[in-house]
């Protein structure tokens, strides 16, 4: 019976010296999962337009008239994110707008021109930093310009095609919400109004705008 306890008494006090030989492993930490952009998204979309028109009156006088205004509407698109961080996507929108400018020719007289929407169809193409994407896109830009001449007693509308550039950031804040800031540019080219039957003359315009816009877009 002595002989038990006191082999008992050794393995007890040998215990701790063993288990301290035993190697312990370390927390084992998992990388954080990295954002993939692929997908449908749609949302909404505000901000500021500035309208630039070369106008040239037939016979008469050129003159350029600026303005500015607010432009909001709609948007929707799919990313293919590919191999590492690249990431190619096509878009489209529309907006409506209020953005006017005046100018006074010699011939129609005072023209104010406003730009009552405009859409885009856009390729894009980004690098992704995980949640954050910065882009370049361009592609088709069409946009409803009307023109009222002289003194508002003529109108005449055209609906203008041209391209767009631009650049920005989208920010994925959440699983399925993208936040997003970006640039365009869109360049009409020229465009004749006619106003031969009010005033008797014609009118050729060149228009493009510069748009600074913000977006909130839902990804599923």
């Amino acid at each position: 019976m002595k002989r038990m306890l006191l082999a008992a008494l050794v393995a007890l006090l040998s215990f701790p010296a063993f288990a301290a030989d035993v190697p312990v492993k370390g927390p084992v930490y998992k990388a954080a999962p990295v954002f993939n952009w692929n997908g449908f998204y749609g949302g909404v979309h505000a901000g500021g337009l500035w309208l630039d028109g070369d106008l040239t009156a037939v016979p008469g006088t050129a003159g350029n008239a600026s303005g500015n205004g607010f432009v909001g509407g709609l948007l929707a698109g799919y990313n293919w994110h590919m191999r590492g961080n690249w990431v190619f996507g096509l878009e489209a929108d529309i907006g409506w707008s209020n953005a006017d400018s005046t100018v006074v020719l010699g011939g129609p007289g005072i023209v104010n021109s406003e730009l009552k929407w405009n859409g885009h169809v856009r390729a894009r193409l980004g690098y992704a930093m995980n949640r954050t994407l910065l882009f370049v896109a361009g592609g088709l830009a069409i946009a409803e310009v009307e023109q009222f001449a002289p003194a508002g007693a003529a109108t005449v509308s055209n609906t203008l095609t041209g391209y767009s550039i631009g650049a920005g950031i989208d920010h994925a804040f959440a699983p399925r919400w993208i936040g997003r800031i970006e640039y365009l540019y869109d360049d009409y080219g020229s465009k004749i109004y006619n106003y031969a039957p009010f005033a008797g003359g014609i009118v050729v315009s060149d228009y493009s705008t510069h748009t600074l816009r913000a977006a909130l877009m839902y990804r599923w």
